[in-house]
């Protein structure tokens, strides 16, 4: 599944929120499915309402259903832009939620600040939360040639809970795993 295509068609300049794209892209390209992102910046601006209990409270703009396994796939490190926005804590919460050649960032424009609420700061751009990897098994998770620029957050990823995970060429600045 192709992002930029219809009919999902989502924004690529970084002005438009695309979390209701990339979410519905990822339920409906199925367990083992990838979504592709084209070159460009796209923004998760958004928490969306989730029947998931782990991800009610989280503050996290991409929330897979428990079991669901996909990779969201760019055009390359720093060609491909994913930027958390200000209204969410993290990108992506308690899932099995692959990650591959692209550039993830919680950075904001300068002189911009959260505007999270009363959610709490999570640990990562990135989380597993210990209901999706133990009580739903999982698991499996993997980062190929991802760019991670963590200004907000204490850590990249948060994989106290993973259990199998794949990290290769990936570059870490401002955060830890």
């Amino acid at each position: 599944v192709n992002l930029c295509n219809p009919p999902y068609s989502a924004d690529a300049t970084g002005q438009v929120d695309a979390t209701s794209a990339i979410t519905d892209a990822l339920h409906n390209v199925g367990d083992g499915g990838t979504v592709v992102l084209c070159k460009g910046t796209f923004v998760l601006n958004t928490v969306l309402p989730t029947s998931s209990d782990s991800c009610k409270g989280s503050g996290a703009a991409l929330c897979l259903p428990w079991g669901l396994r996909a990779t969201l796939a760019g055009a390359g490190q720093n060609e491909t832009i994913v930027k958390q926005g200000a209204k969410v804590q993290a990108a992506a919460w308690g899932s099995s939620l692959s990650l591959r050649d692209l550039t993830l960032t919680d950075e904001l424009p300068a002189g911009q600040q959260p505007d999270v609420g009363s959610v709490y700061k999570v640990v990562g751009m990135w989380s597993m939360d210990q209901w999706a990897a133990w009580q739903y098994n999982v698991t499996d998770v993997s980062f190929r040639r991802v760019h991670f620029v963590c200004t907000r957050n204490h850590a990249a990823i948060n994989l106290r809970y993973a259990r199998r995970i794949v990290i290769d060429d990936c570059r870490i600045d401002g955060g830890a795993i």
